[in-house]
């Protein structure tokens, strides 16, 4: 198993690693929230050794016993492991911690999702006035300003790329799935949260998220005609997968041949209830047979 999963301190650190990214991209936490974190960290803080015996020193200098005896107890303690203490309280503070950051939750996925959108308005516009996915060579022939959008294009796009990250995190920190419990992707929920695909070509859209090529992913959606923007928190709906291809019988002449079917094709039809079943497959298959062996007898001879 994953340590950081087997272990509530690790995954509590996880969890504030997390919301640290979001408030660097201007997001913010409550007050409660703030305070358990401070609790936590004052249950999880060590003090050094320098600092215990310092302590006892500067106890001994007032000659009072009261605040001696407290600093050697002090220092006693601080030598007893508190990882098992720890653990247990972790199971209860991470529960906690998240309860107070869903009042911050929407916010901060608004804040990080209205950065997206001026990126992607952004990108939206170089595409629009030039080929951003256009060789280095091919910009010789440009105009001042489609060649500006090409440059700009690819940074932006990278952009982007960092922005889709700190919106994923976002939406998990909301409560939104992106992952799978084995920790693969869910390009699905992905899609949805960071474009509008319209009536694009469905398996398209899964390909062109796939795309390695100049500006990545973000050029192939909007050459498909994919909007690019955040989603909308609480409307949120993943975005359905492809349905599987579907290999057919069909007759050519007298043969059978396979031919591949896209059901996210916009004139798909599917399959009527007597056609393409194995019995049906079986006949043509016989028909066809019975026609070879037909052209192969030899015709009789002549009588004389």
């Amino acid at each position: 198993m994953d340590l950081i999963l087997s272990d509530p301190r690790l995954r509590i650190d996880s969890f504030l690693h997390d919301v640290d990214v979001i408030t660097v991209q201007g997001g913010g936490v409550s007050e409660s929230f703030t305070r358990i974190v401070n609790g936590w960290k004052a249950a999880t803080a060590d003090p050094t050794t320098a600092d215990l015996e310092g302590n006892i020193f500067a106890a001994i200098t007032t000659g009072d016993p009261g605040r001696v005896e407290a600093a050697m107890t002090a220092a006693a303690v601080a030598t007893i492991t508190r990882s098992k203490i720890r653990e247990r309280i972790a199971r209860g503070v991470l529960p906690a911690l998240r309860t107070a950051y869903a009042e911050s939750a929407s916010g901060n996925f608004s804040t990080v999702a209205a950065t997206f959108d001026e990126a992607a308005g952004r990108l939206t516009a170089c595409a629009s006035a030039t080929d951003v996915t256009a060789e280095a060579e091919r910009i010789v022939a440009l105009s001042t300003k489609e060649r500006a959008g090409w440059m700009d294009a690819a940074v932006i796009a990278a952009e982007l790329d960092a922005l889709l990250a700190a919106l994923v995190n976002a939406a998990n920190l909301a409560g939104i799935a992106t992952t799978d419990s084995s920790g693969g992707p869910l390009t699905g929920s992905l899609i949805a949260l960071a474009t509008d695909p319209g009536a694009s070509h469905r398996r398209r859209v899964f390909e062109a998220w796939e795309s390695r090529g100049r500006c990545g992913r973000w050029a192939a959606l909007l050459a498909l005609g994919v909007t690019l923007r955040a989603a909308d928190l609480a409307a949120f709906e993943p975005y359905r997968e492809c349905k599987p291809l579907e290999v057919r019988q069909q007759r050519a002449g007298m043969g059978v041949r396979q031919v591949t079917i896209d059901p996210e094709d916009q004139d798909y039809q599917p399959v009527s209830p007597d056609s393409d079943t194995p019995a049906a497959t079986a006949r043509a298959n016989a028909e066809v047979a019975a026609f070879e062996r037909a052209g192969k007898r030899k015709a009789p001879a002549a009588t004389k």
